[in-house]
């Protein structure tokens, strides 16, 4: 690493501070500005760079331009949330709380005044017994409907069953969910992204050990987390979303292989770090969302980035 390149690395750093900062506010302009502006120092840091390794550079370029443009991509993207639950309420805001709200259960107001103990209700109508009166002698709609009582709901049934209101949220269909056209852009992006990281690390060398090593960790978290992440997918997008995460699984699962392969600590936990950032984004946008996982992402990534640019050009 040139001078440049660190004096460059240390603006994306300051840039990255930002940029954590615009997440933790909620302010998704300053978001746009700083999250995009750390991956240009970044990307400026590696033009500069001397690689030691033929071959690296190359990749290592293309790979920060990929994810530049996959950051502005998901930066304008709507941003996701899981399938049945509201997009402003986290999973551990929606555990524990009622369906419907307490003004959907208060009786109908009858315009009465309370009555005194033991006081008899008065009577309005005489009480019919069934089959009294002959079928189809009584008009449509001549029917008086009945007043509301004390413990019931305005969604009581005629069998006395009565429901609650749903949340306004609870409606929402999965095509109001399926992610947008920039959404896919961005996914496409890092994809590729992680190719030229492959191609970058191969580059580099590996070592066979380390490679083993490598795919056993892939192995174990695709067990823990590879069901609920495809299956919150296929629910929020059908099969061709289910289908573009997991190639994209499958590509940053071969990057961490072939990082830790290396045998480089920087690119290890720069890689073990992206594939942090990813999991953590997977699962809030398809399986539960999380008030900590947006800040969670944020710096996760842009270590991740920064260790991969250091360790590929050492």
């Amino acid at each position: 690493m040139t001078a440049a390149g660190w004096i460059w690395v240390a603006v994306a750093a300051g840039l990255a501070v930002l940029d954590w900062a615009a997440v933790a506010a909620g302010s998704r302009l300053w978001e746009r500005c700083a999250k995009p502006a750390v991956l240009l120092a970044l990307l400026a840091a590696a033009v500069t760079a001397q690689p030691q390794q033929d071959g690296v550079h190359g990749w290592l370029v293309l790979a920060l331009c990929l994810g530049l443009i996959g950051d502005v991509a998901l930066s304008f993207a709507a941003p996701g949330h899981p399938v049945g639950q509201p997009a402003d309420q986290s999973a551990d805001q929606a555990v524990g709380q009622p369906v419907g709200t307490a003004a959907a259960l208060e009786p109908a107001s009858t315009g009465q005044q309370p009555l005194a103990p033991g006081t008899a209700a008065p009577t309005t109508t005489s009480p019919v017994s069934a089959g009294s009166i002959p079928a189809g002698s009584i008009p449509a709609g001549s029917i008086p409907a009945v007043p509301a009582t004390a413990g019931s709901s305005p969604t009581a049934s005629a069998g006395g069953a009565h429901r609650a209101r749903p949340p306004a949220s609870a409606g929402r269909t999965r095509a109001e969910q399926q992610p947008s056209a920039l959404f896919a852009a961005g996914l496409g992006c890092f994809l590729l992204g992680h190719l030229c990281y492959c191609a970058a690390m191969l580059n580099y060398g590996t070592d066979q050990l380390s490679l083993g090593f490598g795919l056993v960790l892939v192995l174990l978290a695709l067990l823990a987390f590879g069901h609920r992440v495809l299956t919150g997918a296929q629910r929020q997008g059908g099969n061709s979303l289910a289908i573009a995460v997991a190639a994209y699984i499958a590509a940053l699962g071969s990057t961490v292989v072939l990082g830790i392969g290396t045998t480089s600590l920087w690119v290890a936990y720069g890689i073990l770090a992206f594939a942090i950032s990813d999991l953590v984004l997977a699962s809030d946008r398809f399986v539960a969302r999380r008030g900590w996982a947006p800040l969670t992402v944020a710096i996760t990534y842009h270590l991740a980035q920064t260790l991969l640019l250091v360790g590929l050009v050492h």
